[in-house]
């Protein structure tokens, strides 16, 4: 399956070389916050002026769109009081291209659904988000869950490959997918593509529970209001703990949910987070 997938991504590369030849006066732009036609106009008009006709390619695939644009400028004269002239309209895209663009939409959807299907954590892994929270070591070992996992190389291989095929270049991916945990918390990673020996390349982007609490990061990130059950009260105490902090407040019965409002004081020589309840849902 290696052996595959190593084909296929070096088969697409190649692929996505000899399209940039023949496209070559694609301008290609990656834009996943484009949702209006506005907005795609936009960045199609945005680009440095080059006399004569472009075509310009803009992808979104978060949303799953594709847009292509012909634009032409002509300088104009000052001396002579000869104004330029620009002019800037939708173009059909080529069905090779939107083919292209289908097969990357459905290689993304099989990651995504991948991750419907096969995002739990073993509590041999990581018991919470929580305690990915600061914690570099912790965050890789989870994204190396999966690295290794060869029906999910073959997919990010296929979507990183198709992309560059449509881009006429290599392009960074950033898709977004959520692991979760045994106590309800979540985290998401972003998938970068593929290393050089096909394992998965990942990288951490934020946890956060079922409340909507973000798993802190630093120490500023521990003050303000939570809301918790005890299950999280419990894992977000390991965070607190991984900082070097006492944790001060009272417990929570189960089948409770509390929020606290959270501080960091200093009681004698002790860095302490203090979370007293200010309220229950």
């Amino acid at each position: 399956m290696k052996l595959f997938n190593s084909l296929l991504l070096t088969a697409g590369l190649a692929v996505a070389t000899y399209s940039s030849a023949i496209n070559a006066a694609d301008e290609f732009i990656l834009c996943d916050s484009c949702s209006s036609y506005s907005d795609y106009e936009s960045r199609a008009a945005s680009l440095p002026y080059e006399e004569g006709e472009t075509y310009i390619l803009i992808a979104n695939f978060e949303n799953e769109e594709i847009k292509r644009f012909r634009r032409y400028f002509r300088a104009g004269n000052p001396s002579y009081g000869e104004p330029g002239i620009v002019t800037l309209s939708q173009a059909a895209i080529p069905s090779n291209t939107q083919s292209d663009f289908n097969v990357a939409m459905q290689a993304k959807n099989n990651i995504e659904e991948f991750f419907d299907i096969y995002g739990d954590i073993p509590s041999n892994i990581a018991e919470s988000a929580y305690d990915l929270g600061g914690n570099q070591v912790l965050q890789r070992e989870v994204a190396n869950y999966y690295a290794n996992n060869q029906s999910l190389q073959q997919y990010v291989g296929n979507y990183t490959s198709m992309i560059a095929l449509i881009a006429g270049k290599i392009v960074n991916i950033n898709l977004y997918v959520s692991v979760r945990f045994s106590d309800g918390s979540f985290a998401d990673y972003a998938v970068k593509g593929l290393k050089n020996d096909l394992t998965i390349e990942f990288e951490f982007s934020r946890g956060y529970d079922k409340y909507g609490n973000e798993v802190p990061e630093s120490l500023d990130a521990l003050e303000g209001t939570f809301k918790f059950d005890s299950v999280l009260y419990n894992s977000f105490s390991r965070t607190v703990t991984r900082f070097d902090l006492v944790l001060r407040g009272p417990t929570i019965e189960g089948g409770q949910v509390i929020i606290k409002d959270c501080s960091l004081i200093t009681v004698g020589s002790q860095e302490v987070l203090d979370c007293p309840p200010v309220g229950y849902d």
